[in-house]
Formats: C-alpha cells, sequence, structure tokens
C-alpha cells in the first residue's frame, strides 16, 4: 500500500520541482516530500520479494506453468494493455502516426511508453530469476543470501553515486547508464522481503515490538537525505538527488519500510477498520502505479490554467492525482473483464440458491 502512494508523491513533488522557484515555500515542502517518500520502489521491490516467496517458497507442487501463467495475469497483460494505451495517447497528443506497429514493439522491449514504466524491466527479471532461488525459502542459507545481497547492493550504490567512482573490471560502467533497470541495484530489498515472508512469525514479532526504535533511527537517515538533496540542489545537480537510487537513500528506505511494515501490522491488528481500508487501497495499488500518469498529464494541464502558488499546486495536484487515480482504477475494477487491466484477481461468483424447498423456509425469512 505504501509503495504506490509513495511512487505517486515523487511524481507529483517532482512536477513541483521542475516549475517553482527554488527559494519558495512550495519548493521546499516539494523537495521534502519527494526525498521522504523515495521509500517507494524499495518497497516495491521488497514487496515483490516477500510475495512471491511467501506464495511459492513452501509449496511442493510448484509448477512453472501455474507461476508463469499467474504473473502474465497479474503484471504481463496490464503492462501490455498499459503500454498500448500510453503508446497511443501520446503518439495523438504528438500528432505522429508514423512507424506505429514498429514503435510499439519498441516501447514494449524497452518498457519506454510512459516514464514509469521502467520498473517493469527488473521485476521481469526478478520474476524468471525466482524459479532459480526459490529452493532458497526452505534453507538455512537464505539468511547469509540475505545479508549477502544487502551488502552487495549497498556497495553498487556507494561505488557508483553520484557516477561510477571505483569500477569493478568495467562492470559498474557499462551498467551505469541502466541504473534501475538492472536487479543488482535491487538485490537487497527482494531478498529482505523474501526473509521476511519465509521467517513471518518471528520476524513481525521483532518488528511490532521494535518499529517505534526503527522510527527513532530513521529521522536521523532522512536528515542525511534531506541535507544531501540540499547541497546537491545548490549546486544545479537536482537530477543526481531525483533519479538515482544513492547510499543515503538506500540505508534510510530499508529502516523506514521496516518500521512501517511493524507499525501497520499492529494498527491492523488493533482495528478491523484500518484492515479493511489497508486491504482495498492494497488491493487497487497496482493499478494506481498504472494510471497515474495519465491522470497526471490532465491534472497538471488544468492546474497550468490557474493563477496559483507553488503550494497550492502541490496539494491539489497530490491530491487531485490520488483520488482520481484510485476512483479510476475502482470503476475500471468493475468493468467486464476489467480486473485484466489492473491485475487482481476476478471476483470470486457466489452461487445462487435454488428455490427453496416447500417444506422450509426461505432463507431471511
Amino acid at each position: 500500500m505504501v509503495a504506490p502512494v509513495c511512487v505517486v508523491i515523487i511524481h507529483v513533488s517532482a512536477a513541483t520541482l521542475l516549475g517553482a522557484p527554488p527559494d519558495s515555500l512550495g519548493y521546499a515542502v516539494a523537495g521534502f516530500l519527494n526525498q521522504a517518500c523515495r521509500v517507494g520502489l524499495p518497497a516495491f521491490l521488497m514487496v515483490s520479494g516477500a510475495g512471491m516467496f511467501y506464495a511459492y517458497g513452501q509449496r511442493q507442487d510448484f509448477s512453472w506453468r501455474r507461476y508463469l501463467l499467474r504473473r502474465l495475469q497479474a503484471v504481463g497483460i496490464p503492462y501490455v494493455a498499459w503500454t498500448l494505451v500510453y503508446f497511443l495517447f501520446f503518439r495523438i497528443v504528438e500528432q505522429n502516426f508514423d512507424g506505429l506497429i514498429p514503435g510499439f514493439l519498441h516501447a514494449l522491449a524497452t518498457a519506454s511508453a510512459v516514464y514509469t514504466f521502467y520498473f517493469f524491466i527488473p521485476i521481469a527479471q526478478w520474476y524468471l530469476l525466482f524459479p532459480f532461488v526459490r529452493p532458497l525459502a526452505r534453507s538455512r542459507w537464505l539468511g547469509p543470501v540475505t545479508v549477502a545481497a544487502l551488502v552487495v547492493n549497498g556497495l553498487v550504490i556507494v561505488l557508483s553515486f553520484p557516477a561510477v567512482r571505483f569500477d569493478v573490471g568495467n562492470i559498474l560502467s557499462t551498467l551505469w547508464p541502466y541504473r534501475a533497470r538492472v536487479l543488482l541495484w535491487w538485490l537487497g530489498p527482494f531478498f529482505l522481503g523474501a526473509w521476511l515472508a519465509t521467517r513471518w512469525e518471528s520476524a513481525s514479532r521483532v518488528l511490532r515490538r521494535y518499529w517505534g526504535a526503527l522510527l527513532l533511527l530513521a529521522a536521523p537517515l532522512l536528515v542525511w537525505v534531506l541535507r544531501e538533496f540540499q547541497a546537491y540542489v545548490q549546486v544545479g545537480r537536482l537530477s543526481d538527488v531525483a533519479t538515482v537510487l544513492r547510499p543515503s537513500v538506500y540505508a534510510y528506505a530499508l529502516v523506514v519500510v521496516l518500521a512501517i511494515i511493524g507499525l501497520g501490522t499492529v494498527l491492523c491488528e488493533r482495528s478491523a477498520f484500518i484492515a479493511r481500508a489497508v486491504g482495498v487501497i492494497r488491493q487497487y495499488s497496482f493499478g494506481v502505479y498504472l494510471i497515474h500518469p495519465l491522470i497526471m498529464h490532465f491534472t497538471r494541464k488544468f492546474l497550468d490554467t490557474l493563477n496559483i502558488g507553488a503550494l497550492v499546486y502541490l496539494a491539489l495536484n497530490l491530491l487531485l492525482v490520488l483520488a482520481l487515480s484510485y476512483l479510476a482504477v475502482s470503476l475500471i475494477a468493475r468493468v467486464p473483464m476489467g480486473h485484466w487491466l489492473i491485475g487482481i484477481r476476478p471476483p470470486r461468483r457466489v452461487p445462487v440458491e435454488g428455490p427453496a424447498p416447500l417444506d422450509r423456509p426461505a432463507p431471511g425469512c
């Protein structure tokens, strides 16, 4: 649930950062939100690792066919459908109708139909790799592998921010242009999620108990993130801290996601209302990720016509994008076959009872 909301906040705040005066309050608030919500992408990978290991890790009857069909339904079909939507939409906006079929195939292969879709590339890599690492779910080696993945991931980020500073046999310089599209940049969150899923009983007890301590630990890490952001903005290098995963964000994101998991578990256990609300929001979260760039295209067009300050622009844009995205996804889910477009399971059919026998009353009577 947290990941898509954070991603939306990142993109909405980035639009404000690109248009607001650097000395305005709106710019400062947008910068804070943009950096504080950088937990979104690591959270996505952590949830993906947890979901796959939780659903398939302990299964004795694992089937490649069933696994791949489920991935196709949950991610593949929505990706193809929304790639087509964005590709045609922007071609119409630009009035460019040359090479439609080759252009669409290129956008599909490179996840370039819209700027947010690059994340499908590392997800696809993990989906293909998962069956080979799945046996770790029942192995005592998952813990050491997770620690090694966190360390290797951290070293890759340290050695390559803000540019490749120490090359390992030209590996980093070769991969650097692709960064977030390569699973090497996401090893740590994925395996941490996998470890949490396979050790959930013991891990959740620890997180429920120490979520407050984790938030306290996250506070100085957030200060580090924000001071780094301010320093780079002052020298005109906003792109270095607004588009690239860096050491401060890596450490901050891991701690914050663990704290949120612990706090969320406590709240859901204490309140059935919160648990239901989280369930509904989580059900539509992938759809929000898919549709929010389209919604934001129109909200920005509308807000650009108003004479409002940067702070009001940020608040209205964020409110409109979140509300309209969830509304649009909920409507799509109600359309026949709409679940295929947003990657959710089809609604279960409730069997209809036949007429009540004459010797007993009908239900509800």
